[in-house]
């Protein structure tokens, strides 16, 4: 699965990692954890978890 983290990693600036917490899907600290397994860049992680979205909503023109 290298071909999947490397697309992620390729593509973070235009990916969102979300859930539907808490439908069975465990704690939400579950639901990040399963980021740790592949193993991501740092900034990777950082855009995954909150920056791809908030320059979305900015370049919306959502003051943020």
């Amino acid at each position: 699965m290298d071909w999947f983290r490397e697309e992620i990693e390729r593509w973070s600036h235009r990916i969102m990692f979300g859930s539907d917490h808490p439908a069975g899907a465990g704690t939400l600290q579950d639901v990040y954890d399963i980021l740790d397994v592949w193993n991501f860049s740092p900034e990777t992680r950082a855009r995954l978890e909150g920056d791809t979205a908030l320059e979305l909503l900015r370049s919306l023109g959502y003051p943020l």
